[in-house]
């Protein structure tokens, strides 16, 4: 690249202003100060750790409803006694839908 063989002085004859601070300035914004990505380290843990309190509580959740769907068959096969096993699975889950709604 021609422009970088060339000093800042031998620049300003040939650039404007504008675009003399355009080449000069993409130096500042890549420095990233310690308390910023202390800060960015700090909040990466946090979504870290909360993904994962987050997907305990999900997984107790979905075994909860795992033993409800289980209680709920053992119950209607209780009461329903030996038509139970003639109604079908399709017709048990929406009279366990029914019961819970």
């Amino acid at each position: 690249m021609a422009l970088a063989c060339r000093s800042v002085a031998s620049l300003s004859k040939v650039l404007t202003v504008g675009a003399i601070r355009q080449v000069a300035t993409p130096l500042q914004g890549q420095v990233r100060k310690f308390s910023d990505t202390f800060k960015d380290r700090e909040a990466a843990e946090e979504n870290i750790w909360v993904r994962h309190e987050e997907e305990k509580m999900l997984k107790t959740l979905m075994a909860k409803f795992k033993k409800q769907e289980k209680e709920g068959k053992e119950s209607l096969k209780k009461i329903l006694g030996d038509k139970y096993e003639a109604l079908g699975d399709d017709t048990i889950g929406k009279l366990i839908d029914w019961k819970h709604h």
